[in-house]
């Protein structure tokens, strides 16, 4: 559940395709003045790579956590194909 909410919203990117540059420049409002949304952009920039860094390290443990569970599984089958050889000895 959580791998389709996070595969949704990592696709969707940054408001569907307008540059965050663009949305900067919108940001001012028409008295001249910078919105929240300005001054507050470096610490969602540095939360926003937190964030990818995280979803990136993730990642690569789920990817060694599935290898490790194939692993097992091999090797439990493999036992237990030994179980059944020496079970069926006289």
């Amino acid at each position: 559940m959580f791998d389709k909410f996070a595969k949704d919203h990592w696709e969707a990117g940054p408001k569907r395709g307008r540059d965050r540059a663009q949305d900067r420049k919108m940001d001012v409002d028409q008295d001249g003045e910078t919105s929240i949304e300005l001054i507050s952009a470096p610490a969602q920039d540095e939360e926003r790579k937190r964030l990818e860094e995280i979803r990136a390290e993730l990642d690569k443990e789920r990817e060694r956590f599935t290898a490790a569970a194939i692993a097992f599984g091999k090797d439990k089958a493999a036992l237990e194909v030994r179980g059944l050889c020496f079970k069926s000895l006289p």
